[in-house]
């Protein structure tokens, strides 16, 4: 995706996530949060020119990939991206029931966007 495109879903994505209860919607709070850190990474990796617009990296690879590839302005949410990919097991998929887990995510992301929005400018 273009780094237009990208922030075109974001503004759509979080526009929804600001919708959402922390308390009863704590499972899409996560997955959205998942999804909205990996538009930021994948729209700054483009700006910095470490990926083509038309190669996006997968969420689950991201926090791995910018290690590997040493990507310094992002280093900085590699664990972010991974507290967030930890979450999604047992709050999305399995029984965890900790609504609490939704400032987590929100936290996160947070981290992730501001680094990102850096890059971007």
């Amino acid at each position: 995706m273009r780094i237009e495109d990208h922030l075109q879903k974001l503004r759509s994505i979080e526009g929804t996530l600001n919708k959402l209860d922390n308390e009863a919607d704590y499972e899409a709070i996560v997955e959205l949060c998942v999804l909205i850190s990996a538009h930021y990474a994948n729209a700054a990796l483009h700006k910095l020119r470490i990926t083509p617009a038309d190669r996006d990296i997968k969420h689950n690879r991201l926090a791995g990939e910018i290690g590997r590839r040493k990507v310094e302005e992002l280093l900085g949410i590699r664990a972010a991206i991974d507290a967030l990919e930890q979450l999604r097991p047992r709050h999305v998929y399995g029984r965890g029931s900790d609504g609490g887990v939704a400032n987590r995510a929100l936290e996160m992301v947070e981290r992730v966007r501001k680094t990102c929005m850096q890059v971007l400018g």
